[in-house]
């Protein structure tokens, strides 16, 4: 019996056993790290992992997922995850997960070196936050007449030569109507058809001077008309003509206005806060972003020679890696609060058409300071990408928030309480975000500065006690388009008209006074094309009076 047991064979094999048992974890490690990194496109790092074989599980330490976009940042960190694994999907390369329980999760947490791969490289913006255009233009908030006017040389060139076309457009149509009107050949028409039936019979003369005078008649009421007509245009003549005479006022209110000038002070706001804000709303959605993105996976190419997996229809379809149902807990900064959740979510999968079930979540939290947050969503990428999220807080506690970092004019919110919600959707590869807030127990801190403007909105600041805040983020998902909008810019405004009132006065002068002498001429110009109206005027008198004397003579 002990001749049919090679000792070698059984040796290697249990040495190889022991091998595995003993590396298998290292392995895992590895493989996590090596496929995930090429998933994310950055590095992705475990700590140290653990298989067991009764129950079958997995326990994962210190996974850290790093931002693509900002390598010294974690997309995702968890101390601990414990996932109970389906044993009979292994066989077929299925990695089933029933259960999951991850802890000490936390978002968008610091790293101490940088994640990034060494051929990546992170995102760069194509063009200056507002935070960078501020830093240039907060010294000088009045710009040179000259300069907004050159700029706009253009537009308001383009509304004088509306005025100017609509102005040619009717002396056009009145050169037409006077074309069709009957000329001297017409009248010595009439004049042969008159000496012609005054040589017929009485009967026919009768029938022919009828005739003759529903002729001349027809004319003088479409004389009639068109003088009606004429008095309309005229009118709508006089009305492009003072149009082009306020064009200096409008357009100096509405250069006022584009610069931030105008009854309320939205792009101002939107110029302090507005690089600021984006960042917010970065580190807010950026997970769910990535996460939700339609934008699928690039195909890898199999290497020569090497054989590659194929997936063939089921009737009760299975991702490659699906985690049915987890549980959530751990710790987020949120504007300067620490908030401790908890929360599950269910479906979770990267093949989302193979498996019937959206992406699901839902979490609660609460800090030491008095907050509650609220928030749920669903991600579902199966057939056409649609993808919904919405947060709720309540007191939450803001410490140190920089409003703006612009070197000319940083703004810190020392503290606040917050209350609001939001609400997000992504459809394909668009964005749109909605938010809304109310800061209350508010306490600004405004750097020293030389600008007289920039003083008017330090001292504003300081007595403002609360105040409301709407975000919006809307288009592509890459570059979406901000939206801000605060009752801090009616406070803004009235703070400008009262303590720079003057200023603003005379700097609107100098504007409209530009702006005259800019569009001079061409007024000028308008004002001599109107002048035909006078003459089409005495064209149809005079021939409306040749049609009435000659009318007269039939009768």
């Amino acid at each position: 019996m002990t001749q049919w047991i090679r000792w070698w064979g059984l040796g290697v094999f249990v040495a190889l056993v022991l091998l595995w048992w003993l590396c298998i974890d290292s392995i895992i490690s590895y493989s996590i790290e090596s496929f995930g990194s090429k998933a994310v496109g950055a590095k992705v790092e475990v700590a140290s992992s653990e298989l067991k074989l009764a129950p079958l599980s997995l326990s994962i330490k210190g996974l850290a997922i790093t931002n693509p976009d900002r390598p010294m940042e974690n997309l995702w960190y968890s101390d601990d995850i414990q996932l109970q694994l389906d044993s009979s999907f292994l066989l077929r390369r299925q990695v089933i997960v029933e259960q999951a329980n991850v802890s000490g999760l936390q978002f968008n947490s610091p790293r101490r070196s940088s994640g990034a791969l060494s051929k990546s490289k992170a995102k760069a913006s194509s063009s200056p936050g507002l935070g960078e255009q501020i830093k240039t233009g907060a010294k000088d908030m009045l710009p040179d007449p000259k300069q907004v006017i050159a700029n706009e040389k253009a537009a308001i060139k383009a509304k004088v030569d509306d005025i100017e076309q609509r102005i040619k457009t009717l002396e056009q149509q009145w050169q037409q109507r006077i074309d069709e009107l009957p000329n001297k050949e017409d009248i010595a028409a009439y004049k042969q058809r008159w000496k012609a039936l005054k040589k017929k019979n009485w009967l026919e003369k009768i029938a022919d001077t009828k005739a003759l005078q529903k002729d001349i008649n027809q004319d003088i009421d479409q004389l009639n008309d068109l003088e009606k007509q004429l008095d309309k245009d005229k009118a709508k003549l006089k009305g492009l003509i003072q149009e082009a005479k306020e064009l200096p006022e409008k357009e100096a209110d509405r250069l006022l206005a584009k610069a931030g000038y105008s009854g309320g002070s939205a792009q101002l706001a939107q110029s302090l806060f507005g690089d600021q804000a984006k960042q917010w709303l970065n580190q807010l959605t950026g997970l769910f972003k990535n996460v939700a993105s339609s934008k699928p996976a690039e195909a890898v190419k199999p290497a020569r020679g090497e054989g590659q997996w194929i997936t063939f229809t089921e009737q009760q379809p299975h991702p490659d890696f699906l985690i049915k149902q987890a549980k959530l807990s751990g710790n987020f900064k949120l504007l300067g609060d620490s908030i401790d959740f908890t929360g599950h979510a269910q479906d979770i999968t990267h093949q989302a058409k193979r498996w019937p079930q959206p992406t699901r979540f839902s979490l609660q939290g609460n800090s030491t300071q008095g907050a509650s947050f609220n928030s749920q969503g669903s991600i579902d990428l199966r057939n056409k990408p649609t993808s919904e999220m919405s947060l709720n807080v309540k007191q939450l506690s803001i410490n140190e928030l920089i409003l703006s970092a612009s070197d000319s004019m940083p703004i810190k919110l020392n503290s606040a309480r917050l209350q609001g919600d939001a609400q997000m959707a992504i459809s394909a590869d668009n964005l749109a975000f909605n938010g809304k807030g109310l800061f209350t127990q508010t306490q600004f801190k405004v750097a020293n500065t030389d600008s007289n403007s920039q003083q008017i909105i330090a001292g504003l600041l300081q007595d403002i006690d609360s105040f409301d805040l709407q975000l919006g983020l809307k288009g592509d998902i890459e570059q979406p388009e901000l939206s801000l909008k605060s009752n801090l810019d009616k406070a803004l405004s009235k703070a400008f008209g009262q303590q720079a009132s003057k200023k603003m006065d005379q700097y609107k002068q100098d504007l409209r006074a530009q702006l005259s002498a800019e569009l001079a001429p061409q007024l000028q110009g308008l004002t001599q094309d109107a002048d035909f109206i006078t003459a089409i005027k005495e064209q149809l008198a005079n021939k409306q009076n040749e049609l009435k004397v000659f009318s007269k003579g039939l009768l």
